[in-house]
């Protein structure tokens, strides 16, 4: 695991990133964006329930904004905009890969899904960022945070096409924690896919969520598939 290096020079910004700002749904033209995701299946900030309601209320074309936000979350959406720079130095100095700024990257087919990655990696990869603001150790694969997350990189990787994604874990008090996953076609196809289009299609409807877990089991896959393809 690698310190948390505070001297490492921050040339990458994250100027051109796209529309899609954390905290701020109304901003955002999608109705369901990678970062939200992990709420249809129950790993999310909101329970089903209560995202089933904001997503009524982006159909009606109501004003969200971070007011409705609750105040730690938006405080670590805040720290993470303001440290983001320094946290792709770090990932590019630890791991020798070309890093790029991105915008938000519409599905290239569903038109209500978006992504908007934290950035680019080399020609295969995206890069996504977290904070802890306590002194809780950064996340790690038997975490529920990290969970929520690797759903937000699925929709990032189907979003952009692309095949692998870097999770790195970050504290202000804790060594840096880096975790690298890929695409999962199936599962997005047979499960994901199905779900996230069920729990909208609800949502036009007027109708409530579908009654059932209340965490959907989510196979995490960190080793390449053999037939993986952009």
């Amino acid at each position: 695991m690698l310190p948390l290096q505070t001297d490492i020079c921050t040339n990458i910004t994250s100027e051109t990133k796209g529309e899609a700002s954390p905290g701020s749904i109304s901003r955002n033209k999608y109705l369901i964006t990678a970062s939200e995701a992990a709420n249809i299946f129950g790993w999310g900030y909101q329970t089903r329930g209560q995202y089933h309601d904001t997503l009524v209320r982006k159909l009606k074309g109501e004003q969200i904004v971070d007011e409705n936000v609750h105040p730690i979350v938006l405080e670590k959406m805040q720290l993470g905009r303001q440290m983001e720079p320094l946290a792709i130095d770090i990932f590019s100095e630890w791991t020798g890969r070309k890093v790029t700024s991105c915008k938000t990257f519409p599905h290239p087919d569903i038109s209500w899904l978006a992504a908007t990655p934290d950035a680019l990696v080399d020609d295969d990869g995206v890069l996504e960022v977290k904070f802890r603001t306590n002194e809780m150790p950064p996340y790690t694969q038997e975490d529920k945070e990290w969970v929520k997350f690797y759903i937000q990189i699925q929709v990032q990787l189907q979003c952009t096409r692309r095949i692998v994604g870097y999770y790195l874990g970050l504290s202000l008090v804790c060594p840096c924690v880096l975790h690298t996953v890929y695409r999962d076609d199936f599962f997005w196809k047979t499960k994901m896919l199905p779900l996230m289009e069920d729990f909208l299609d609800r949502a036009r409807a007027g109708e409530k969520p579908r009654k059932g877990k209340r965490r959907i089991p989510i196979p995490i896959i960190t080793k390449k598939p053999s037939n993986l393809n952009m």
